[in-house]
């Protein structure tokens, strides 16, 4: 990832991110078909996450949230009409655009409160340096100044979802 990216330039204060975060489950919705690979780069992700007990008990849920947003990137379709759901479109049109910690309109999340944010994918912090799964921890500084999220360290992961990404 290039150091002069604007996402890059907001992880320079980690430290604020590692004291003040919450973890909660993510999914990845959008992401460089790079980190999909070995490789040696970090890249930027887009994540939609919620700290809704609902979906934390239920984080499969998250990827439906995950596929309405990704069909707004590089969508021909005519913009949508509710001004809400156009700005989310906007944003995520190029994949350019560094959106964080924005809710979704509830039109989008089925009524719940959820998020969608950039993110790094730190290819140290994935068990084999890639993603393999699109489920996985986040830590989340709602309150930080900008708020911030990234993937959680694999060291720190539940063994189910090790060995689901090991599979």
């Amino acid at each position: 990832m290039a150091h002069h990216d604007a996402l890059y330039e907001r992880y320079r204060n980690v430290d604020a991110l590692l004291q003040g975060g919450e973890i909660t489950w993510g999914v990845v919705f959008m992401a460089n078909t790079a980190v999909w690979e070995p490789g040696d780069e970090d890249q930027p992700l887009g994540v939609v996450y919620s700290f809704d007990p609902w979906f934390e008990q239920r984080p499969e849920r998250l990827r439906p949230l995950g596929k309405r947003l990704f069909a707004f990137h590089a969508s021909d379709d005519e913009p949508p009409r509710r001004p809400w759901e156009r700005e989310v479109r906007d944003q995520l049109y190029t994949g350019l655009e560094r959106p964080l910690h924005d809710e979704l309109p509830p039109s989008l999340s089925g009524g719940r409160v959820a998020f969608h944010s950039s993110a790094i994918a730190c290819r140290a912090h994935m068990p084999e340096g890639f993603l393999a799964d699109t489920l996985l921890p986040l830590l989340v500084h709602r309150t930080g100044r900008p708020p911030t999220c990234m993937p959680v360290p694999h060291h720190y992961w539940p063994r189910e979802l090790l060995t689901r990404w090991s599979s």
